[in-house]
């Protein structure tokens, strides 16, 4: 994944079934207060793990392990018996008979030559709401039809941030390595 490291978050955006569109505060803290009422808190997103690796990053003290992955491309792929490979969040939401229309064009700005950090943060609210509203209702189609263990994408996303630790002395002990 070209520069992870040096990329940046520019905008978090979640809802919960009671509350708007949220815009860069709070994702954490209500995350956080869920646990402490008992809850387990489900993050939504499609590609979850390239989204959660970047918080995962910025934020390794929080206790992930806790939390459940709902990724509406893994459910499609799954739910399609593994033939639906990385269908966009258009097709996925038309799909369901969602009208949904991103309202920019994000990766072809990035193919010009502009940088995120250089797009209209404005716009990006609008873009990035537009993404949190599809999102809840996709869940909610979804959820309705079928429920998938997502809980490797956790692991996963730790994994490509920080490795796979390897133990050599037991590795040479059970004769994996010599």
């Amino acid at each position: 994944e070209a520069h992870w490291r040096v990329n940046k978050v520019l905008l978090k955006g979640f809802k919960t079934h009671v509350s708007p569109v949220v815009i860069n505060a709070g994702l954490l803290v209500a995350m956080a207060e869920a646990l402490n009422e008992g809850h387990t808190p489900v993050i939504v997103a499609h590609n979850a793990k390239f989204d959660i690796k970047y918080l995962m990053r910025d934020h390794p003290e929080f206790p992930w392990h806790k939390v459940k992955v709902w990724d509406t491309m893994t459910w499609e792929y799954r739910n399609s018996g593994h033939i639906d490979k990385y269908k966009s969040l258009e097709e996925t939401a038309s799909k369901w008979g969602i009208r949904f229309e991103k309202t920019m064009d994000l990766g072809a700005l990035l193919q010009s030559g502009l940088k995120m950090e250089d797009l209209d943060i404005n716009e990006l609210e609008e873009y990035l709401k537009g993404d949190v509203e599809v999102l809840e209702e996709i869940w909610e189609y979804q959820e309705a039809e079928a429920t998938y263990d997502m809980d490797y994408i956790l692991p996963l996303a730790d994994m490509e941030l920080n490795g796979v630790h390897l133990d050599k002395a037991e590795l040479i002990d059970n004769q994996f390595y010599d």
